[in-house]
């Protein structure tokens, strides 16, 4: 799953920048190469520091991401205090704006480990503004607003604008349509399983989409009959004796049928709606 190569890769990055600090600590302090991030947290923007490279843009920048991952590591082993890590990744990014990592790396490391929501939405929408066309930026925004903010239907509208760019894969639709149904968005989340269904030529990917489909199918299905139900309840005082009589008074066109194949039905003991069919998984 490529989400969770993804994660791995994180988490990989993670270990390479407690790695870095723990060989060069010696040589840093001998050389004194952390004055490098010292000196950027004075500077107002990076646009001081663009002006100042001479065009030699990238080159900065890439020195700015290893000094930048070098910071991470060393206060990730020592104080866990990340306060100049924003600006720092504020000046990389406007040193080169069209360095996804930094956007998407950057953002998980300033809400995991700085507490900094603000200043991770604030990068990935400054990442979005300059790469319009790179789905890995919203991706982690839905990312970061399903796991860290549970903004369900926010993090679905992300992780939709991430499958409609090019060469995003369909793991994005998928991640759309699993956190729409959370936030109670059914008749999207089916929408876009549907989509998901008819799109893809992969078996599994397929029998995914159609177990979601029939899963939120059949909770639309027992919310109506439960909506029914309190109308039912309210006007007779009473629950019916069957699930007919609700389309008999008029407060149901019919009773649907069961994805799964089976039939609803009233439970005469506790009065909820059940199946005959269980839920195939």
């Amino acid at each position: 799953m490529k989400v969770a190569f993804r994660v791995l890769a994180f988490l990989s990055l993670c270990v390479f920048g407690s790695t870095i600090y723990s060989i060069q600590t010696e040589l840093d302090r001998m050389r004194g190469s952390h004055r490098l991030i010292e000196e950027l947290s004075y500077f107002p923007s990076g646009r001081f520091l663009k002006q100042a490279v001479l065009g030699y843009d990238h080159l900065a920048a890439d020195l700015v991401w290893v000094r930048a991952i070098q910071y991470f590591g060393q206060h990730r082993l020592t104080d866990l205090k990340f306060e100049h890590l924003s600006h720092i990744l504020d000046i990389l990014t406007t040193l080169d704006p069209q360095f996804v990592h930094a956007y998407t790396f950057g953002s998980l490391v300033l809400i995991d480990y700085a507490g900094g929501r603000d200043e991770a939405l604030s990068l990935l929408k400054k990442g979005m503004e300059e790469n319009p066309l790179q789905w890995e930026i919203p991706f982690t925004a839905g990312f970061i607003h399903y796991i860290f903010l549970r903004q369900f239907q926010t993090a679905g509208d992300y992780f939709l604008r991430a499958a409609k760019l090019p060469e995003a894969p369909q793991s994005c639709l998928r991640f759309a349509g699993y956190v729409y149904g959370k936030a109670g968005e059914r008749d999207v989340a089916l929408r876009l399983w549907n989509e998901l269904y008819n799109s893809t030529q992969n078996e599994v990917e397929k029998e995914t989409a159609l177990t979601w489909m029939n899963r939120l199918t059949r909770e639309k299905h027992v919310s109506l009959l439960e909506k029914a139900l309190d109308e039912y309840r309210s006007i007779y005082r009473t629950y019916p004796a069957t699930l007919g009589e609700l389309v008999e008074k008029g407060l149901l066109k019919e009773v649907p049928d069961d994805p799964y194949g089976g039939r609803y039905y009233l439970d005469p003991t506790t009065h909820e709606v059940k199946s005959t069919a269980r839920t195939r998984r």
